[in-house]
């Protein structure tokens, strides 16, 4: 819109019929206000306009000239003019504030680029900590989801197998008083369980260092009611156990000679479980032991009688 304001060439200058001549619409304005009404109806009448197609040819301000076709009245003609001089100017001048404006800006981003980055990093470094912050904390949330519904699946996992094992109807279960499910089930345990190291510090001897004897071609440790133990690939163990694993095992005399951190193999149905011991304790049934495999994210469901279990791992062979 800058350009209307500006002269037009020599050559497509406007003639008055007084001889006149004029190359912008500020001169136009004013030639138009100084002379009198015999000239301008000469221009600008009925018939034709030669003001508004100047301005729309010349000028090129296709916008002034359409709102001053049909115009034939001098004042109403020069208002019109007058009006759409001020809105450029005001255009104008806004259109030179905001290039300077965008100048400065541009100017500011060159001389503290460095500023500007270091700015971006602090902001993207704000907005991943953030984004961290809250995934941690959304998977502590899914941690403590998982370990209730770990606590809820042993539990029903062992009133399944009790009521299996036991063929239990209902109505004698409602009528039996000696149903206790505390005796049954290990289901008040943590998932997130970790076995205290002092536990490891001391656990007992079982093997003296005079049972042990090595020789160039062999070593040989003494040991009563042992036998020689191999796993299955469950990897419910790992990394202590895996399916290449070999274990020496005693046969345990007394629920006195186990302690808590001992790895242990169980008869569970048809089934022989090796898992560590990381609780003892005794109730209404005598000595059971909770179990469960270093690599499993809950402990084992039932509790450990001592009749069931058939050996205590003393040795491991890679």
């Amino acid at each position: 819109m800058e350009e209307f304001l500006k002269d037009v060439s020599a050559e497509r200058a406007f003639w008055f019929n007084n001889g006149s001549v004029i190359r912008n619409i500020y001169e136009l304005s004013k030639e138009i206000n100084n002379n009198d009404d015999k000239i301008f109806k000469y221009h600008c009448n009925v018939n034709h306009d030669d003001f508004a197609n100047w301005i729309g040819g010349a000028l090129g301000d296709i916008v002034l000239s359409q709102k001053l076709r049909g115009i034939i009245d001098k004042k109403a003609y020069l208002r019109i003019i007058n009006n759409r001089i001020k809105h450029l100017e005001k255009k104008h001048i806004s259109d030179q504030k905001t290039k300077a404006l965008s100048e400065k800006v541009r100017a500011l981003f060159k001389d503290y680029s460095h500023i500007w980055i270091l700015l971006v990093i602090v902001v993207a470094t704000c907005i991943i900590t953030t984004l961290i912050y809250f995934e941690y904390h959304s998977l502590d949330n899914l941690k403590a989801l998982d370990e209730k519904i770990n606590y809820i699946e042993a539990r029903n996992t062992c009133f399944n197998n009790y009521f299996n094992d036991q063929m239990i109807k209902t109505r004698e279960l409602v009528n039996s008083t000696a149903f206790d499910i505390g005796s049954q089930c290990a289901f008040n345990y943590s998932s997130n369980y970790a076995m205290p190291s002092s536990i490891f510090e001391n656990t007992p001897e079982t093997v003296n260092v005079d049972d042990i004897i090595l020789q160039d071609d062999k070593a040989i440790i003494i040991l009563n009611n042992s036998h020689l133990s191999i796993f299955a690939n469950t990897s419910s163990m790992i990394p202590a156990i895996n399916h290449n694993t070999k274990a020496l095992e005693v046969t345990p005399i007394s629920a006195s000679t186990l302690h808590i951190g001992d790895i242990i193999s169980y008869q569970l149905d048809a089934d022989i479980i090796v898992h560590r011991i990381i609780d003892i304790g005794f109730d209404s049934d005598g000595f059971y032991a909770i179990t469960k495999g270093d690599n499993n994210n809950v402990v084992d469901p039932n509790k450990v009688r001592f009749s069931q279990i058939k050996g205590e791992v003393i040795a491991l062979i890679y």
